[in-house]
């Protein structure tokens, strides 16, 4: 029986520079790096964003254009994620056009999704670093040290989930 090894805990350097190693030139690029870290990878969506992206763009442009009537995006079917405790939580999931719209969506304005301008305003969460995307682990990992960090200084702090 193997030995489990323990892990060392991160560095500051390697929460600061976590972006994928992956060259991330179009939306497709963007789509398979980020595939694996999804809630529900679907390897049949997969499949046909990585084969017929093409044809998904031109029919994402019917589904836009205003006089096209006979395109639109299909309606989400509701899934549920296990969560600890066995309970349930109740999202969507996507169809393959509607998740290589929302890749295409974002990779186009990852401009956006940069680090805050001001000083004293931390974002944490999905940014793009240097073209790249930061990878969601070290980005809730330096989250988590900043909640530890600021534990310290104040008393009260707020929660929220996303769900509420």
């Amino acid at each position: 029986m193997a030995r489990r090894q323990r892990v060392k805990p991160t560095t500051k350097a390697q929460v600061q520079s976590p972006v994928s190693d992956l060259k991330i030139e179009k939306t497709l690029d963007f789509y398979l790096d980020d595939f694996s870290k999804t809630l529900f990878p679907l390897k049949t969506n997969r499949y046909l964003i990585s084969s017929g992206h093409e044809k998904i763009e031109e029919y994402i442009a019917k589904c836009l254009d205003e006089t096209e009537k006979s395109h639109h995006f299909l309606p989400q079917q509701r899934v549920y994620a296990a969560k600890r405790g066995f309970h349930l939580r109740r999202t969507l999931k996507l169809d393959f056009v509607c998740e290589y719209y929302i890749y295409d969506i974002v990779f186009k304005n990852k401009k956006a999704f940069k680090k805050p301008d001001l000083e004293n305003r931390v974002h944490y969460g999905y940014k793009f670093q240097d073209g790249r995307p930061v990878t969601s682990t070290s980005a809730y990992r330096a989250f988590k040290s900043a909640i530890a960090e600021y534990s310290k200084e104040y008393s009260y702090f707020i929660s929220f989930d996303i769900a509420s």
